[in-house]
């Protein structure tokens, strides 16, 4: 029997399929806040320089742990830091 988890999994893999298949960004995706306030994005070559992408309001004015990975959602082609990511 499948868990919650594995089908939001699931979905967001079939998710991501299409995008890529439609030659778009993929809906979420892995990043780095890094100390200067530039946004490195797993998928880009260069960083977004700080003002150029959105932050969801908790994350206002988080200044520890930098550099840390972050979840990316895109929404058409604005970048918006969802929330910050750890290992389990």
């Amino acid at each position: 029997m499948d868990s919650s988890i594995d089908r939001f999994g699931n979905l967001l893999a079939g998710f991501i399929r299409e995008s890529q298949k439609a030659g778009s960004s993929p809906p979420l995706e892995l990043g780095t806040l890094n100390a200067d306030g530039s946004l490195s994005v797993d998928s880009l070559s260069r960083s977004i320089p700080k003002g150029e992408y959105m932050v969801g309001r908790h994350l206002q004015g988080d200044t520890g742990n930098i550099p840390r990975r972050v979840l990316i959602a895109w929404v058409g082609v604005e970048p918006i830091v969802v929330d910050i990511v750890v290992s389990s």
